[in-house]
C-alpha cells in the first residue's frame, strides 16, 4: 500500500486523461446517471431588435465571477461535486494534465489552463482551484532561490494547503500522507527541506499560519472545537490540527528570531520521505521576552470573532516585593490598565481561548498596519537537560497580530542575552 501512495503522482501525473466521478459519493455509486438543470436557470421571451421574439437564458451569476467569457467560469468552489470536498482527491485534480469531471449537475474539461463546461453548459466551473505555477511540471528548469518565480512557487503552496485543509479526511493521521505527492512536486522547484508541511528556507513565515475563521468558501460541516486525538504533527505545523488554515505569503517583515534547530522524524523516510511525522521539534533563539498572557474580550467582527489578549504582566508586578525600578513598574501599570489590549488573538482550538497560562512569542515585525506577528503557546512540559537543568518545553496553540494602535506593545520587552525558546 505505501508502495502505490508513493507513486500516485506520477500515476495524475502522466496519465494522458483522469475521469473524475465527481457526482459519486462512494465507491458504491456510479457516475453515467442522467443530469438535473440547475434551479437557479429561467428561460424568458425577449422582443428583438428586428421585431421578431426571442428568448433569453439567465442564470444566477456568481459575484465573484469577473470572467468575459460566460462559457468558462472562473470562480465558484462547486462543494456538490463530491470530489472537491475529499482531501485526497486534491492532488489528483492538481497534476492530472487534464481531467473529465462528472459533476452532479454537468460535465466538464479541466485542465491546467482552466476549466471549461461541455456543450456550453451554465454551470459554475471550479476555476476556485489554484493553479500550479508552470515550473512545478518542469522542474529540470533550476528557479532562483529567493526570486520572485520561488516566491510565487511558495504562495501556490500555501494556497493548495489552504484548500486542502478545508476538504476532509475519513482517516485523520492520513493529514501528511494525502498531499505528500504534492509537497514532492514543490520541493523539487524550491529546493528546500520539507518539515512537515513547512519549507526550512520560509520558516519563519510559514509558521504564521492561522485558524481561518471565515471564508468566502465555506468549509465543510462544523469544525472541531478540541485538541485531535493521536499524534500526527509538532503543534507548530498546520497539520497537526483539523481546522481551515490561512498563510502570511507577504515577503515583508523583520526577522524577531533566529531559527537554531528544526527537526522531524518520518515514519518511513525510504518510501514516504514527505509522509506521516513520529516526533518533531523547533528551537528558536530570540532576545524577546516570552510575554505573559491571557484573554481580555471577544468582539464580533463580521461573521467571525476577533480575540483580544491582555498582559498578565500586570498582575506580576502588582503580587512582587521588588522594589528596584519602581518607577518603571508604576508607569506601566499605569499604561496597561489604561491600554489593556495587547493584541489580536487566533487561537488553533477553541479548548484554549480561556487559559490562563498563555504566552506570546514575537517573530516578525511588520512594516505597515500590522506591527508585529507571532506565536502563542503554553507549556507542554518540563524536563530535565543533561545538566540536570529543567528545560520547559512549549507547545504551539495560535497566532497573534499586533497592530500600530494596540499600545499595550510597550510592555513586550527586550532582554539584555540571547535565549532559545524549543516547540514540539
Amino acid at each position: 500500500m505505501t508502495r502505490e501512495l508513493a507513486s500516485m503522482r506520477d500515476v495524475y501525473r502522466h496519465a494522458y486523461l483522469t475521469i473524475d466521478a465527481a457526482s459519486a459519493a462512494s465507491v458504491a455509486d456510479g457516475f453515467l446517471q442522467d443530469r438535473q438543470p440547475l434551479d437557479q436557470e429561467a428561460m424568458l421571451p425577449w422582443i428583438r431588435p428586428d421585431g421578431q421574439i426571442g428568448m433569453v437564458y439567465l442564470v444566477v451569476r456568481d459575484p465573484y465571477n469577473d470572467s468575459p467569457n460566460p462559457d468558462v467560469l472562473t470562480c465558484g468552489w462547486d462543494q456538490t461535486s463530491y470530489t472537491n470536498t475529499r482531501a485526497w482527491c486534491l492532488q489528483e485534480a492538481l497534476l492530472s494534465t487534464r481531467s473529465l469531471v462528472f459533476t452532479p449537475e454537468t460535465v466538464q474539461l479541466r485542465c491546467h489552463s482552466g476549466t471549461r463546461n461541455i456543450g456550453g453548459a451554465k454551470h459554475r466551473a471550479d476555476g476556485d482551484l489554484c493553479r500550479l505555477p508552470d515550473a512545478i511540471f518542469h522542474p529540470e528548469q533550476l528557479v532562483a532561490h529567493g526570486s520572485e518565480e520561488w516566491r510565487s512557487t511558495r504562495k501556490s503552496w500555501c494556497g493548495a494547503v489552504e484548500d486542502y485543509s478545508r476538504r476532509s479526511l475519513s482517516d485523520p493521521s492520513d493529514k501528511l500522507v494525502a498531499c505528500a505527492g504534492l509537497a514532492e512536486m514543490f520541493a523539487r522547484v524550491l529546493r528546500s527541506e520539507y518539515l512537515a508541511g513547512l519549507w526550512r528556507d520560509s520558516l519563519l513565515r510559514d509558521l504564521l499560519w492561522e485558524r481561518c475563521l471565515y471564508s468566502d468558501r465555506q468549509t465543510l460541516g462544523p469544525e472541531p472545537s478540541g485538541h485531535p486525538r493521536g499524534y500526527r504533527a509538532p503543534s507548530w505545523s498546520w497539520a497537526s490540527t483539523d481546522v481551515a488554515v490561512n498563510f502570511m505569503t507577504s515577503s515583508n517583515g523583520e526577522p524577531l528570531v533566529e531559527v537554531v534547530e528544526c527537526t522531524v522524524t518520518l515514519k518511513d523516510k525510504t518510501l514516504l520521505p514527505f509522509g506521516p511525522v513520529i516526533d518533531g521539534s523547533l528551537v528558536l533563539r530570540t532576545r524577546w521576552r516570552l510575554h505573559p498572557c491571557k484573554k481580555h474580550t471577544e468582539r464580533p467582527q463580521g461573521r467571525r470573532k476577533t480575540t483580544q489578549l491582555q498582559s498578565r504582566r500586570a498582575e506580576q508586578l502588582s503580587h512582587s516585593i521588588d522594589q528596584e525600578n519602581s518607577d518603571d513598574k508604576d508607569s506601566f501599570l499605569s499604561s496597561t490598565r489604561r491600554n489593556p489590549e495587547l493584541c489580536d488573538a487566533t487561537f488553533d482550538c477553541e479548548d484554549d481561548i480561556e487559559a490562563e497560562d498563555l504566552w506570546i512569542l514575537p517573530i516578525l515585525r511588520q512594516h505597515h498596519t500590522i506591527a508585529m506577528s507571532g506565536l502563542i503557546l503554553r507549556v507542554a512540559r518540563i524536563e530535565q537537560d543533561p545538566q540536570g537543568n529543567p528545560r520547559v518545553l512549549y507547545r504551539r496553540v495560535g497566532s497573534w497580530a499586533a497592530y500600530r494602535y494596540n499600545r499595550g506593545l510597550k510592555g513586550l520587552g527586550v532582554s539584555d542575552e540571547w535565549y532559545e525558546v524549543t516547540l514540539i
